[in-house]
């Protein structure tokens, strides 16, 4: 298995001859090459031009902690400003917290480099040594959004002939705006995420019945739309797309027997008005973790079930801080 760095990645031009080359290309095809992606690929843009953004870090980190930088050397590190601060008898434990408020807010479009690699799909692994999601979204953008879009766009031009084509057509829109849309949605582009599952919402009622889990799947859709409209601050819209989601699910726990997943989709649905509706945020939140909570242990571990604990646990966190944060100002 050969291994690929960033830093290899910048003098292979200048080192490999051709048979080299033809080599490397024959071992990639061969899915025998693991990326392995360093900091030096992550050179993203500021609004003081293209940075590497672990410099980029650094300084936010810096302020955030009132580190004296003419202390540090030139240019500093991330290393640098975390040693200062403890060294100066700062807490580890509120590093950390800054360090993730500083990541939270961090909003960049992934690095081209990464856009590319991840469009090589021989490469079934890549190993970052980095802390952030960029990878994560350039992967997310390049297959999994670029997969559904090239979906979606077949079938739209699809012409049908009879009803069962015609079906079929409408569930392959749904499944592939739903995943297109909800991957907008995870890059943080909540406009084309709600204009996606906005028209996957329209595929699944053109083959939906009254039946209960048709009905489920307008809901999720719905949640979904909600969410995103939550965060383009249309918070109005986004109650009146919800609030008849999450009176759906009340009644439809009364007579649950035994569905598992239910209670999954009731939280999403509570998380969804929570973005919504901030009068009443911090109970639909304690209720939307209560249902996750309640989930079997073999349930809990499942990916979607702890991205939406985690999406819950985040806006508790958020929201604790916007109550207590006026109050400890003016008791100071």
């Amino acid at each position: 298995m050969t291994t690929l760095t960033g830093s290899t990645a910048r003098v292979l031009p200048a080192t490999l001859d051709d048979d080299a080359w033809d080599d490397l290309l024959s071992f990639i095809e061969e899915r025998r090459v693991i990326p392995i992606i360093g900091p030096e690929l992550l050179l993203v843009s500021t609004d003081r031009g293209p940075r590497v953004l672990h410099e980029w870090i650094a300084e936010k980190l810096a302020a955030r902690l009132s580190v004296n930088t003419a202390e540090l050397p030139k240019p500093y590190t991330l290393n640098d400003v975390v040693c200062w601060f403890l060294t100066a008898r700062g807490r580890r434990e509120e590093a950390y917290v800054r360090l993730r408020s500083v990541l939270k807010d961090m909003n960049f479009e992934p690095p081209m480099a990464l856009r590319r690699l991840a469009a090589i799909t021989d490469f079934d692994l890549f190993v970052t040594t980095t802390f952030d999601s960029l990878l994560e979204s350039a992967i997310n953008l390049e297959r999994f959004a670029g997969v559904a879009r090239g979906t979606l766009e077949r079938a739209q031009a699809t012409t049908p002939f009879g009803e069962f084509q015609s079906s079929q057509k409408n569930f392959t829109i749904w499944l592939a705006a739903r995943l297109l849309g909800q991957t907008e949605y995870r890059l943080g582009e909540f406009a084309p995420a709600e204009q996606a599952i906005t028209l996957a919402l329209q595929a699944r009622k053109a083959v939906a019945t009254d039946s209960i889990p048709d009905r489920r799947d307008l809901a999720e859709l719905s949640t979904w739309i909600a969410m995103s409209q939550a965060h383009q601050g249309r918070a109005a819209e986004a109650e009146q797309t919800i609030a008849p989601v999450v009176a759906f699910y009340r009644q439809l726990l009364k007579r649950n027997h035994g569905n598992r997943w239910v209670p999954v989709e009731f939280a999403a649905a509570l998380y969804a008005q929570s973005l919504a509706d901030s009068a009443h945020r911090s109970a639909l939140l304690t209720e939307a973790a209560r249902q996750l909570d309640q989930m079997p242990a073999n349930l809990k571990g499942l990916h979607d079930v702890r991205q939406w604990r985690e999406r819950v646990s985040e806006a508790q966190r958020a929201r604790t801080a916007e109550i207590s944060g006026p109050r400890s100002g003016a008791g100071g």
